[in-house]
């Protein structure tokens, strides 16, 4: 059996919640909002919704059931390039009538009626469910409503969000497409708790601290990676250097304090300044550092000697 994407489980949820009697059209003018197509013939007048998911068909198909004797409506399976699609017909003798009770001018696309935040909630879940995908949180914080057309809408809609749930909420638009997006885990939260979201939310958020937690480990491996190259590289010319210098005039040449932190350097090539420094009982390792680099003129100043130019 085929898994269920994040979106999908997402909206099994919502399709499953209660209908709210009293903002029912508000929730069925999203769905139309979104996916809502004007079909014209002889036969009468027809509104199409084509839907990907079963379920959500499913709910709207019980939304405009609280419609009614004044619909009717057909319901078909569609294919398109293997993929199936759920196509729902609503025939009603005044369809123009019908599209304005739920905010639908047909001389005014742009248009979007006013609404109070319950009605605004289930505005957004219609919109959502017909037409909405969120991301698995622990491959990207990405959820969006995408539409063939409405971009000056999604616009007034992001910035009703915006400023209703104090999240960054964008829009953009193609010749064929216009999205609007949220890309923050936080902001996604909020949206889904918004439109009734509660056993999802939770997973989100539980899916959310997992990503946290792998990638605070991920910089804390990269930290202490990068630390230990830099130190292995730094190591390096410091035991060349000692060795150049054994080899050339002998350790026993260096000053005292000198020759101790040497010895001690190429007995533990693989410590830090501050492990050395901690082993000579040193508060600092900026005085390990300052011998080393006293060592590190020595070798120089040597091979300056016996190379002259």
């Amino acid at each position: 059996m085929k898994r269920m994407s994040f979106s999908e489980e997402i909206k099994s949820e919502l399709v499953n919640l209660e209908i709210d009697e009293k903002h029912f059209h508000h929730e069925i003018a999203g769905f139309i909002k979104a996916r809502g197509k004007l079909i014209i013939s002889k036969d009468g007048d027809r509104l199409s919704i084509v839907l990907s998911s079963p379920y959500t068909a499913h709910r709207f198909r019980m939304l405009m059931n609280m419609e009614g004797e004044r619909s009717e409506i057909f319901f078909s399976t569609i294919s398109r390039l293997g993929r199936k699609s759920y196509m729902i017909l609503v025939q009603i003798d005044d369809i123009n009538d019908f599209l304005r009770k739920y905010g639908i001018h047909l001389d005014d696309p742009k248009y979007l009626p006013s609404m109070d935040v319950e009605a605004f909630r289930n505005f957004m879940r219609g919109m959502f469910l017909s037409a909405g995908s969120v991301n698995d949180p622990t491959k990207s914080y990405s959820l969006e409503i995408s539409m063939m057309e409405g971009g000056s809408i999604l616009d007034d809609i992001a910035g009703m969000l915006s400023k209703m749930l104090k999240i960054n909420v964008g829009t953009s638009r193609s010749s064929v497409r216009s999205r609007l997006y949220i890309k923050s885990g936080k902001g996604i939260v909020k949206f889904l708790e918004f439109i009734g979201v509660v056993r999802g939310v939770i997973k989100y958020r539980s899916l959310m601290e997992q990503r946290k937690i792998k990638a605070d480990v991920l910089r804390t491996v990269n930290f202490i990676s990068a630390n230990a190259r830099r130190t292995g590289i730094s190591s390096k010319k410091q035991v060349d250097a000692i060795r150049y210098i054994d080899r050339m005039v002998g350790i026993d040449s260096l000053p005292g304090d000198l020759r101790e932190v040497a010895i001690l350097r190429l007995k533990n090539m693989e410590l830090s300044l501050r492990e050395l420094a901690d082993k000579l009982g040193l508060e600092s390792k900026s005085v390990v550092q300052n011998k080393m680099n006293r060592i590190l003129k020595i070798a120089e100043k040597l091979k300056k000697m016996e190379n002259p130019k």
